[in-house]
This record gives structure tokens, C-alpha cells and sequence, in this order.
């Protein structure tokens, strides 16, 4: 990954949720969607992209755990100083991950309450 000039967001949303989530990503600036392929992923990922009226894109090595690093570092090199929202198959909350470079900050997500 090249040296990022400023920090992507991505906030990766669970698969099972991700129609209920996009809901609370309206009052967020996101730049697209990336979904796993799986079918799953895809259906969610486009209901999410259709609410925040923003592009989608299936990116394969998004499925496999072994590849995700290298695909989110991908996405991050793609959207610098973007958020972009990532629906993969993990947990049932929404993870941010600020990628600067070679530093990633994990931290559960939460809507600012001004929203």
C-alpha cells in the first residue's frame, strides 16, 4: 500500500445487517459501498448504496479471511481522505478502521449523536 497522504475511514458492516445499518450511515459522508460476493453481501450492500445514493463495487477477495487485509488496504488506497462503507461477513456491528499508511485504528462504530 503506498504512503496515504490522509486517512481513509471504512466502516465495515456486518452481512445479516447491513439494510438495518444503512439506516444510521445517512447522516455520514459515504463515498461507496464494497461488498464481499457473496449473494448475502451483495443484496446488502445494494440496498445500503441505493440509501446513501452512492456507487457499488463486489470485490472478490473481500470473501476470503486470508485476503481481507489486502483488500481493505486496497479500498483505503482507493478513497484516501473518504468513508467508504465495507459489507463483509463478521459480527453484528459496525467496525470503523482509520488506515493511514501502515497504521490501522480498530474501533467499534458510533453515530455521532447530533445526527
Amino acid at each position: 500500500m503506498s504512503d496515504l497522504q490522509c486517512a481513509a475511514t471504512l466502516l465495515l458492516v456486518p452481512v445479516d445487517r447491513a439494510p438495518a445499518h444503512a439506516g444510521s450511515l445517512t447522516g455520514v459522508k459515504v463515498a461507496h459501498v464494497w461488498a464481499s460476493p457473496e449473494p448475502d453481501a451483495v443484496r446488502g450492500a445494494e440496498t445500503a448504496a441505493a440509501e446513501l445514493g452512492v456507487g457499488l463495487t463486489v470485490l472478490d477477495r473481500l470473501q476470503a479471511p486470508e485476503g481481507l487485509r489486502a483488500a481493505l488496504a486496497e479500498i483505503a488506497d482507493q478513497h484516501r481522505g473518504e468513508t467508504v462503507a465495507v459489507v463483509v461477513d463478521h459480527d453484528d456491528a459496525i467496525v470503523e478502521v482509520a488506515i493511514d499508511g501502515d497504521a490501522w485504528a480498530w474501533r467499534r462504530y458510533a453515530p455521532s449523536s447530533s445526527e
